[in-house]
């Protein structure tokens, strides 16, 4: 599951190089804690991730994220490495001067390794808020608040959804060549219109 994902991301850092494209790119790393429905029996914990995006708008991004934190299941009592995948689609929505507003949602893929069962995976629906502080124009910080809303997997009793909560702070960067269209970059105004002078009245004739 994880690694269509990540080659999804290669694939993306590999076409951001061309000079030629007429898209803004950014790339990071951030670290999470998560909590668990307590009926999975899974510890909280904190891991580490990577992420890759694209903007298709100004202020609207595909983003690819990949996660991992270690962990340990109550049920079976196997030490597990949970990897979360992201497929999401974010909006930055400026609010002061520095701040971008982020909203967005997508899909959630769990890969939980080391689980000796044959359904080591569960999958759902998922839902972000956050904040951008953009540090220029290419650098900025992000803080994000995510709900996964998970279908069953053998980590529940049968025929139990689950809600799982993370919370995340990263560094990200945008790159490539037409980065100027990044969140942190506002649209230039237009210029006015010029005015046009009114052309000066003609002399008189003589009689």
């Amino acid at each position: 599951m994880h690694k269509p994902l990540l080659r999804l991301g290669v694939a993306l850092l590999a076409v951001s190089a061309q000079a030629q494209s007429p898209l803004t790119y950014e790339a990071g790393v951030a670290a999470h804690a998560t909590t668990f429905t307590s009926i999975t029996t899974l510890d909280n914990g904190f891991g580490v991730g990577v992420n890759v995006g694209t903007f298709v708008l100004r202020r609207l991004s595909i983003d690819l994220r990949s996660e991992f934190a270690p962990n340990k299941s109550g049920r079976s009592g196997n030490s597990l490495s949970v990897i979360n995948n992201r497929a999401d689609l974010v909006y930055n929505h400026p609010v002061a001067d520095r701040w971008r507003a982020m909203i967005g949602g997508g899909w959630t893929g769990t890969h939980f390794r080391g689980d000796k069962t044959k359904n080591e995976y569960d999958s759902g629906l998922n839902a972000l808020v956050g904040l951008r502080y953009c540090v220029d124009n290419d650098w900025s910080w992000t803080g994000q608040a995510i709900a996964d809303f998970k279908d069953p997997a053998d980590q529940t009793p049968a025929f139990n959804k689950t809600t799982a909560w993370t919370l995340k702070i990263g560094l990200v960067r945008a790159f490539g060549k037409n980065r100027s269209k990044g969140p942190c970059v506002e649209a230039a105004p237009k210029p006015a219109p010029a005015r046009t002078r009114a052309p000066a009245p003609a002399a008189p004739q003589p009689a």
